[in-house]
């Protein structure tokens, strides 16, 4: 009798893993395995509770044994559908940095020209290209960048910071302009 309840529970436990693992490989989602692991506690606590009754209350003993074999269950369920999310990451993934065509390139850099003018390191710009942090991609083996990544120039970037410089300090306080024409004329009109 003992063997056949082995043999049952590994039995259980190896559907389980298999279950885990087509669902999340199959769908590539955790919410078909929530579903089951909802479902199958629910039908162990009506479970437990038909047997309870039916017993007339001696399940109670047997009741801690079956929740913790539940448990082990449920935990080898979850580890096929972590075996079964990463089969389908490996069926469903994409290639690092997508292909470009001839007339795209009027509007890329290729990865020496942007990392020279960046001043960063040309690894570090491949690495942000293949994460896709930068956009960009590949022609005919090289890697290229899009203007769109580029900084501005220091040059067009002080210019503007000065203007807008010079703007806020006329706008912010036209009392100290007001005050500084006193203050001139009560110098000319002392000397």
């Amino acid at each position: 009798m003992l063997e056949l309840l082995t043999d049952i529970v590994l039995i259980i436990t190896a559907a389980a893993f298999l279950l885990g693992l087509v669902l999340t490989a199959v769908t590539g989602s955790a919410r078909s395995v929530k579903l089951l692991l909802l479902w199958a506690s629910v039908a162990l606590v009506v479970a437990l509770l038909i047997g309870l009754v039916l017993s007339r209350g001696l399940l109670i003993f047997l009741t801690f044994q079956l929740v913790s074999l539940v448990l082990l269950w449920y935990l080898v369920l979850i580890v096929g559908a972590a075996c079964g999310g990463g089969i389908y990451w490996l069926r469903h993934r994409k290639p690092r940095g997508r292909v470009l065509r001839a007339e795209e390139l009027v509007h890329h850099l290729s990865l020496q020209e942007f990392s020279k003018q960046e001043g960063i390191d040309a690894s570090r710009v491949l690495s942000r290209l293949q994460s896709g942090y930068y956009q960009g991609g590949r022609y005919q083996g090289q890697w290229h960048v899009h203007q769109s990544e580029q900084q501005l120039p220091a040059a067009t970037l002080t210019n503007s910071m000065t203007k807008l410089s010079d703007a806020a300090v006329s706008n912010s306080n036209p009392s100290a302009t007001v005050k500084g024409k006193l203050a001139q004329g009560a110098l000319s009109n002392s000397g």
